[in-house]
């Protein structure tokens, strides 16, 4: 009974020091989250060099993205994308569909459309960067897209998303390159 009492204490503290990255041995430096969350009107605001707009035949894209380095490639990273719209029929009504990717050494992309949830559109996936970077030093673009029907001009838009569009957000979980 002793026996039995000692093997699970044991597996217990296993599981929990494993649990808080005591055991960590990985070859990556500490963990790391890019967020981009954009509220309102800052969804607009093409200062920052966040903001992407290219038409796809009749529809009008916005994308938000930033260039992310020293992503250690030796651990997938975890990517979340969110898109808040005003109600939950905006995205019907209004035609509006989103996606979120992740591209990396300009040939390599994975992509997600985004699915509705209530008021919001969601998804989320997973990549790795092994391949591309097997030095394990790498880097990564998270982007998300917003497609709508144009209004007819840039200005008509962004105007359009303003009333539309509440928040853009991506989150993507990484471990940074140990040097």
């Amino acid at each position: 009974m002793k026996t039995l009492q000692f093997g699970l204490i044991l597996s217990f503290l296993f599981s929990s020091l494993s649990g808080c990255d005591l055991l960590d041995d990985s070859p990556c430096g500490p963990k790391q989250s890019f967020d981009l969350y954009l509220l309102g009107s800052s969804t607009v605001d093409n200062t920052g060099d966040i903001l992407n707009t290219y038409m796809e035949g009749t529809n009008r894209v916005l994308q938000w993205s930033k260039l992310v380095e020293h992503v250690c490639s030796d651990e997938h990273v975890k990517a979340d994308f969110k898109v808040a719209l005003l109600d939950d029929e905006t995205a019907a009504k209004e035609k509006i569909t989103a996606r979120g990717k992740v591209s990396w050494q300009f040939l390599f992309e994975r992509q997600v459309e985004l699915k509705a949830d209530k008021f919001d559109l969601k998804g989320n996936l997973e990549v790795g960067l092994k391949q591309a970077f097997p030095d394990l030093n790498g880097w990564m673009v998270p982007t998300v897209e917003v497609v709508f029907p144009t209004k007819g001009s840039y200005s008509a838009d962004t105007a359009f998303i303003k009333i539309h569009l509440i928040s853009v957000q991506i989150i993507a979980n990484y471990r940074e390159f140990k040097q």
